[in-house]
């Protein structure tokens, strides 16, 4: 998705006909409205989803650092078989002594252990493997020296109504709460497309 091909039809609904002519906005607000409106959708639809198997299990380690993008783990295997999620309480509530169980095949998967930036496996592996994630991201950057991201196309559209509703709520001369509501409707109904076809993932 290129974004920098919606600023014309942004503008031109903002009565602009150049971004040059933006006013009271600036092109830098506009992309701030839209990339403030892609982590909420990120993070709704789960549009960041990244698939990882750089990380090597380690016989006797049970700790592993998650990718430094990462905002909650969604999925963990070892050697290709999944390992079930669980808490520290519940790993407690299954074995008092499970933090000094002996190496073997890891079956589980610890996300709250030691933070938010690591993972630890149950049982900590005997022999050397890989470790798959599939993780929650951190949305892409989004800003006019970075127009283009790996989105789809029907994103921009979406980013572009909420980009107008935006400015249209912007307090000034300017301001139009009527057509704000309408862009923020408008937006509203892609949403519910994207409910159906992606699910929510909040």
């Amino acid at each position: 998705m290129d974004f920098s091909t919606l600023i014309p039809w942004i503008c031109a609904s903002l009565n602009c006909a150049t971004p040059d002519q933006l006013d009271p906005w600036t092109v830098g607000e506009l992309y701030n409205y839209a990339e403030e409106k892609l982590r909420v959708a990120a993070r709704k639809f789960l549009l960041s989803v990244k698939y990882d198997t750089s990380t090597a299990l380690a016989p006797g380690q049970a700790f592993y650092q998650l990718p430094a993008d990462c905002m909650a783990t969604m999925y963990a295997a070892a050697d290709g078989v999944m390992l079930r999620p669980s808490t520290v309480a519940e790993m407690e509530a299954l074995d008092d002594d499970w933090e000094e169980a002996a190496n073997g095949t890891p079956a589980r998967w610890v996300g709250n252990a030691l933070g938010i930036t690591y993972i630890r496996t149950y049982t900590a592996p005997a022999n050397a493997g890989v470790l798959g994630l599939i993780y929650q991201a951190e949305s892409p950057s989004l800003n006019a020296t970075a127009p283009v991201i790996a989105m789809p196309t029907i994103m921009g559209d979406y980013l572009a109504l909420r980009t107008l509703e935006q400015a249209r709520m912007r307090q000034g001369d300017a301001q139009m709460p009527d057509c704000a509501k309408a862009f923020g409707n408008m937006a509203g109904v892609l949403e519910k497309a994207f409910d159906a076809y992606w699910g929510d993932g909040e």
